[in-house]
C-alpha cells in the first residue's frame, strides 16, 4: 500500500472520498450510486480528470466497477488506504 499513496497527493483522493462517503448498500451491494458527472461537480474537476482518476484507481486495484453498471465501489484496500489517509 505504501508504494501507491503517492498517486493520492492530487484530485484521486478527493475523488476517493467521494466514492467512499457515498456508499451505500442497494440490492445487497455496496456501491457508490453517483455518476462521474456527479462526483464531477461534488471534486470540483472536471469529468475527464475524474475519469482518468478512476480508471488509475481501478488500475491499482483500489476501486472497482459493480458489475456491468456505471457504479464504483471501493476494494478492501481501497477502504485500507481511504481509512489511513483520512487520519493524516
Amino acid at each position: 500500500m505504501k508504494d501507491n499513496i503517492d498517486i493520492f497527493f492530487n484530485n484521486n483522493f478527493r475523488i476517493l472520498k467521494i466514492v467512499a462517503e457515498n456508499q451505500g448498500v442497494f440490492k445487497n451491494d455496496s456501491f457508490c450510486p453517483l455518476s462521474q458527472e456527479e462526483i464531477s461537480a461534488l471534486s470540483g474537476v472536471n469529468r475527464v480528470t475524474v475519469n482518468a482518476s478512476i480508471n488509475l484507481m481501478k488500475k491499482e486495484g483500489f476501486i472497482q466497477n459493480v458489475s456491468k453498471s456505471r457504479h464504483y465501489k471501493l476494494t478492501d484496500e481501497g477502504i485500507r488506504l481511504y481509512k489511513a489517509i483520512s487520519k493524516l
